[in-house]
């Protein structure tokens, strides 16, 4: 109920200019692993369509781990997640989970886009067995859904929470 704003806010800032992170740094999800804490977190290198900041381009996912949850260092090998060539959209992310006693992780994230003639967000799912190094899923693992459903244009911010052995996730 009662909280307290730490006196190092920002606790992770945005990224050295021309850094893939140096205009944005948002959507910071927290995983406890044996060692401390890992961060995914989007950052966004500036790239501008009509001198905005732009929807579409310029976004990757990196990590940050920290021993006691309030000291950040990025992963030197950031970003660990970038759109595929061609694509581009909002890459968002909806949480890490798993890693409990030596298991893998999973990252969900959204990729696509709504514009021109492109269509649909999409959630895929990363994998890695360290936390750091990842492979992003070739498929998406929410698609859209059939024409004239709820979500038949777009799916995206996915919340995944993992108990046990079970999954659960909602998404927009």
């Amino acid at each position: 109920i009662h909280w307290t704003k730490h006196p190092a806010n920002p606790v992770l800032d945005v990224g050295p200019e021309g850094a893939w992170d140096s205009a944005l740094v948002s959507k910071p999800r927290v995983v406890k692993t044996a060692d401390g804490f890992k961060m995914m977190f989007v950052g966004q290198n500036g790239t501008r369509e009509n001198r905005n900041i732009s929807q579409f381009f310029g976004y990757a996912l990196g990590i940050a781990n920290s021993a006691d949850g309030a000291a950040w260092e990025r992963y030197d090998l950031n970003p660990v997640i970038t759109p595929a060539r061609g694509e581009f959209g909002m890459l968002w992310h909806g949480g890490v989970t798993g890693a409990e006693a030596g298991g893998e992780y999973f990252a969900y994230y959204t990729l696509g886009s709504t514009r021109e003639d492109r269509t649909g967000l999409r959630i895929y799912r990363a994998t890695s067995p360290d936390g750091l190094s990842w492979t992003p899923g070739t498929d998406p693992v929410i698609d859209l859904g059939l024409p004239g459903s709820y979500d038949d244009t777009d799916v995206f911010a996915p919340n995944v929470l993992q108990e046990e052995s079970l999954f659960k996730m909602w998404y927009t």
